[in-house]
């Protein structure tokens, strides 16, 4: 686990990131990350392990467990059910999450890497025009591809980078 390989969970993450986080794992992690990062009895480890040697466990449902008892550690109950509702309504019913960050921009029309830059969902104008040319960038729902043409914004689009990057544009007043 560590930043480097982009498969580490901090402690202050918040419980969908945590939820998030354990659900992208690659699923030859799982019982590693079972066994290093939950409370769960070794026997009940040994079951898990096996019942991955014989093929009979379903990855992503192992990884939903998983999931539930890295957040149950850090953040309990409540906000364990609250995660895995919101991984699931933006995941699986691919709806938008409850709670989107806000920017405030002073103009609606912008290029593409810009907004990106300002909305802090890239770093820098160069991976914004990756995100966009690899087709990960989308506003109101539509893919945009062209990070040179200025597009037109209303207030109250949604701007998504990558699966899992939201940010709501408003019009700075």
């Amino acid at each position: 686990m560590g930043k480097s390989l982009k498969n580490y969970i901090a402690i202050k993450d918040t419980a969908a990131d945590m939820y998030g986080k354990v659900m992208s794992l690659p699923d030859e992690l799982i019982v590693s990350y079972f066994t290093l990062a939950t409370d769960v009895p070794f026997v009940e480890l040994r079951d898990i392990e096996e019942s991955f040697k014989k093929g009979s466990a379903n990855p992503r449902d192992m990884k939903a467990r998983l999931a539930r008892e890295v957040v149950m550690l850090y953040h309990g109950a409540l906000k364990v059910v609250e995660a895995e509702e919101e991984f699931n309504r933006v995941f699986r019913s691919h709806e938008m999450p409850t709670d989107i960050p806000e920017i405030f921009l002073d103009s609606l029309t912008m290029r593409p890497d810009e907004l990106l830059v300002a909305a802090h969902l890239a770093t820098s104008k160069a991976q914004a025009q990756r995100i966009i040319t690899q087709g990960g960038f989308k506003v109101a729902g539509l893919v945009v591809g062209d990070w040179k043409q200025e597009i037109t914004l209303n207030d109250g689009d949604v701007a998504q980078a990558g699966k899992r990057t939201f940010v709501r544009i408003r019009l700075a007043r």
